[in-house]
């Protein structure tokens, strides 16, 4: 092979002065190389063959033969003809007619590769480099070609008579085209504009979100997104319903200096023969959220949430959920330290619940500030104020304070010693509505506890893996008050006692309820790592009391000073089989009273899990017996085709809660799912019901450039 500068003995030869002198600028130095060359000095016309290749200004042509004459910057290359734009764009041609320094090219049977996997081919077309590429019987794709048969029809394709590639407005048009899904026609449009792989956002339709329940009938949203600005937006959803009307949804987006926001929401007008839950012929909803940083240490932030009626966002598969929370806050935190200031105000969708008797929080202000470093421990300052109403129902107004000290040691067999202790004090106002009949009254009470917390790892090698077994005892002495029954029960429902809480002083989660009186807290947990990966873990714990509770308490039942069993256990098998519980007997006849267990396995592409749970009557709020099994089983079918299922049963009531099947396939280029749900619940004038769901995307297509 030979090369030729055309700064060389050609370009000095046969260009004019002009020319020789940018060259010697280095301005338009070009490069080619081939097997063969021949240059005609009256014609100026470079003739090669022969692996040819041509670097320009950025630009790379390759082909077998090239003729270039340079008089008319014009250059005909033909067979395996390849051309490297700036960009990186690559262009495929069987014959290709370039001028202009390589910008301008006539091309036949031309396959262009753009970046982001994107690429067009076509019978005949005409580009101008980094301006626009006219392609005639188009085939345009976003997909990667198969490895194993890279001539096989991609997951999908546009086929059209004219494709416009505007690389200025960054707009791809095409005319009279029809999406092809693995080869298969299954839609046709006269027009289609999209945008091209380098826009971030851009107005256009959005592909339809497609639904059918019984409830609804047939149900389809088509979103249209609107590009307002760079740091907001707007996307209008209209929504035909069959068995319901006509909805329109908007999603506000907008990115400000010291945030984001958003607001959302729908409305929908009711034909009054197809109003099935109440007499009114405008529903909707709206939500809001939002998060902004003032400074470095100053945080604000809003979740906002307007219902027309209980039954809409069930109705119309918006929100599935019972409760909606709205609340604004501010927030500054400092290291460990915080200062937290909410309003807060709840909404509920069950039917049967008063709305009036949901609470109004205006405010809750919570504090936390730490001094370290103080006689040899850290402190801890805190406080909580809450202002409660109802419209219907208990107002509480509570204050808290409290103040912990806690110290850590290590001594030099390994022990770990914890030393604790602290006061809590607390003061309730409440008024409570009693049929009709407010009843006035407060309480304030003093806490105060000290305590220790002994922990004594013993780490063994063995043969297979290491085995850890931790004993751990805990003392704690503090008063005994027993006047917290009298007060209204807002943030402590939970009668929950585990592992995760059994060590703690206070195990209620709120400020309404709490422990009080000497106790002793016991546990050991042993954990077995394997050498293979997989591990075994226990964990067994008890609580004594020094005198018999007068009143339930956390984890022990009233008139008694042992509390309840507690084991844990969590087996995870390298394999994949994973097999854990949350179990509590009873103290008295070692009855199970709660399980919380899972089996799981993943076995090649398969992943199996089962959960139960039962809690026994005896420790639920309600007193009622509450026994419930879920199961999941995800299916990778190949490389891209998954199938998911659930299924929600309540044991108890032997009722099904809920099913769902979803087949979904995915890849470089496509998302694509098929979802069946069924619910058997009955909310108001809801209930059991089937649906199903499909949703395409098809990247760049009215979707993400991913």
């Amino acid at each position: 092979m030979r090369s030729i500068f055309l700064a060389g003995f050609i370009m000095c030869l046969c260009m004019t002065p002009l020319q020789v002198k940018a060259q010697n600028q280095n301005d338009n130095q070009a490069l080619i190389e081939a097997d063969s060359m021949s240059f005609e000095q009256d014609t100026e016309i470079v003739s090669a063959s022969g692996n040819v290749t041509i670097q320009y200004r950025g630009r790379e042509l390759r082909a077998d033969t090239i003729t270039w004459d340079q008089k008319s910057d014009r250059i005909i290359a033909s067979d395996n003809v390849i051309l490297i734009d700036t960009d990186g764009t690559r262009v495929t041609t069987q014959s290709a007619e370039l001028r202009d320094e390589m910008k301008q090219a006539t091309l036949k049977k031309f396959s262009l590769m753009m970046k982001n996997n994107l690429s067009f081919k076509g019978e005949t077309a005409s580009r101008q480099a980094g301006k626009s590429t006219k392609i005639s019987k188009a085939i345009f794709t976003a997909c990667k070609p198969c490895k194993n048969n890279p001539n096989a029809a991609p997951t999908w394709q546009l086929r059209s008579g004219e494709t416009i590639y505007d690389e200025t407005g960054e707009t791809i048009f095409h005319k009279n085209v029809r999406l092809e899904m693995r080869g298969v026609p299954v839609f046709y449009f006269p027009y289609l504009v999209h945008p091209a792989p380098d826009v971030k956002k851009r107005s256009g339709f959005l592909f339809p979100d497609i639904k059918s329940s019984t409830d609804t009938g047939a149900d389809i949203a088509l979103p249209y997104f609107i590009n307002l600005a760079p740091d907001y937006d707007l996307t209008l959803t209209p929504r035909l319903i069959a068995n319901g009307g006509s909805m329109l949804g908007f999603d506000w987006r907008q990115k400000i200096p010291q945030g984001t926001y958003s607001i959302a929401g729908n409305g929908l007008w009711v034909d009054e023969d197809k109003n099935v839950d109440n007499d009114k012929t405008f529903r909707g909803n709206i939500e809001g959220k939002g998060v902004f940083k003032l400074n470095e240490n100053w945080r604000a932030g809003f979740n906002y949430w307007w219902l027309s009626d209980k039954s809409f966002m069930r109705r119309y598969d918006i929100n599935d959920a019972d409760y909606f929370t709205s609340q604004a806050y501010l927030r500054k935190t400092s290291g460990r330290n915080i200062i937290d200031v909410r309003l807060l105000d709840f909404k509920t969708s069950i039917v049967d619940i008063d709305e009036d008797a949901q609470p109004e929080v205006a405010p809750q202000i919570r504090t936390a500030h730490y001094f370290e470093n103080l006689a040899g421990g850290d402190l801890r300052l805190s406080s909580d104020f809450l202002s409660l109403s109802r419209k219907n129902g208990t107002d509480v107004t509570r204050a808290v304070a409290e103040t912990e000290w806690t110290r850590q040691s290590i001594l030099k067999s390994g022990q770990i010693l914890d030393y604790f202790g602290g006061i809590r004090g607390a003061y309730h106002d409440y008024e409570i509505d009693n049929n009709g009949q407010n009843l006035s009254d407060n309480s304030a009470v003093v806490l105060g506890h000290a305590g220790a917390k002994w922990r004594m790892p013993f780490i063994k090698r063995q043969a297979a893996g290491a085995v850890i077994i931790e004993p751990t005892a805990q003392v704690i002495i503090a008063n005994e008050e027993t006047s917290q029954s009298s007060i209204p029960n807002e943030d402590s429902p939970s009668t929950e006692f585990d592992s995760l809480n059994i060590f703690d002083v206070y195990r209620h989660t709120g400020f309404d309820r709490f422990d009080t009186g000497n106790r002793l807290d016991v546990g050991v947990n042993t954990l077995f790592e394997a050498d293979n990966g997989s591990s075994y873990s226990m964990f067994v714990g008890k609580s004594y009391r020094d005198k018999a509770t007068t009143q339930p308490t956390i984890g022990t039942k009233s008139g008694k000073k042992a509390s309840d069993w507690l084991l844990d256990f969590d087996l995870q098998q390298a394999s994949g089989f994973g097999f854990n519980g949350q179990l509590r007997f009873d103290d008295d006849n070692q009855r199970l009273i709660r399980s919380d267990g899972e089996i799981s396995a993943s076995i090649k592409q398969a992943h199996f899990a089962l959960r139960y749970t039962h809690l026994d009557a005896s420790i639920t709020s309600d007193g009622s017996d509450r026994e419930e099994a879920r199961g999941s089983l995800d299916i990778n079918l190949s490389e891209n085709w998954r199938l998911n299922s659930y299924v929600r049963y309540d044991v108890e009531r032997e009722q099904r809660l809920k099913n769902s099947i979803g087949l979904t396939y995915r890849d470089d280029c496509t998302d694509i799912s098929l979802t069946f749900n069924q619910s058997f619940t009955q909310n108001g004038n809801i209930g059991p019901r089937n649906g199903i769901a499909f949703k395409i995307i098809l990247r760049t297509l009215g979707g993400s450039n991913r």
